[in-house]
């Protein structure tokens, strides 16, 4: 027997909104199965929030920061060309050279790249070129319609010089957040020896010693389909700045970096402007 909520609905009146679309369905198993696991399964959320909804999360948002970062640090030419040789052979239809050829010669280049990357993040802005990327459709299954737009999966693919860019961009966001203890103490996302084994083992880990001392454990799985797509750019911004302490030159270019990104399609030998 299982109960269907109608969460959105519920959210809906609660801060003054009518709409006919629930915002989510939650669907609960009463009944305790697999050891006592009660099993709770969250339907698909919508890719945006509606905004209203979205302006009531904007203007209760504390600013908590105790630490700032307003400027990014310059990289050094020998940085670069460790990146450079440490990246992978894949090259972008984008990018004016084959990947193999940069890292060829990545001593001679990488001191142009580190001016490039330190005008980048000086001025915060990110040159409209680098925020441009090929994407290729992919069939998830090599036997499915080829017909069918849900059988393929979109794969973006940037050029090298933006990618490059975006590894120092990450590496020293991380550092602040890491320095500043701002990164919850079971992320596991993108940070050093931390990967889905380890936060398996966790969850693993926790309903295990639950269950010798006699509890009843509910775990709660939610899966979002192109998960990246439900993130608001208004809402991320405002997070970095009021929760991380990210400010000045540094906010700017990551509103630069979110703002008018562009595309093109590349199927087969065709470029799809």
């Amino acid at each position: 027997m299982c109960y269907y909520v109608k969460f959105g609905h519920s959210m809906s009146k609660t801060v003054g909104i009518t709409t006919q679309n629930p915002i989510n369905w939650i669907v609960l198993d009463p009944t305790p199965c697999n050891g006592g696991v009660l099993i709770v399964e969250i339907r698909p959320f919508p890719h945006v929030l509606p905004r209203q909804i979205l302006s009531l999360y904007v203007q209760n948002i504390p600013t908590t920061a105790s630490h700032s970062m307003d400027a990014w640090a310059p990289v050094t030419a020998s940085e670069v060309e460790k990146m450079i040789g440490d990246a992978p052979n894949k090259t972008c239809n984008l990018d004016p050279a084959p990947t193999w050829l940069i890292k060829e010669f990545h001593r001679l280049l990488s001191p142009f790249v580190a001016l490039l990357i330190n005008v980048s993040f000086i001025s915060g802005c990110l040159p409209a070129k680098y925020k441009h990327a090929v994407v290729s459709p992919l069939l998830k299954k090599s036997d499915a319609d080829k017909n069918e737009l849900k059988n393929y999966r979109m794969v973006s693919n940037l050029p090298l010089l933006s990618k490059l860019l975006e590894e120092v961009a990450q590496t020293q966001l991380q550092r602040f957040l890491t320095a500043c203890d701002k990164l919850p103490i079971h992320h596991s996302a993108y940070r050093p020896f931390h990967s889905t084994e380890t936060a398996l083992l966790k969850v693993l880990n926790d309903l295990l010693q639950a269950a010798d001392r006699g509890q009843v454990s509910s775990l709660c799985l939610l899966e979002l389909t192109a998960a990246f797509d439900t993130d608001d750019h208004e809402l991320l911004v405002l997070r970095l700045q009021c929760s991380f302490g990210i400010r000045g030159i540094a906010l700017a270019w990551f509103i630069s970096y979110l703002s008018n990104r562009t595309y093109c399609v590349f199927h087969g030998e065709c470029i799809l402007i």
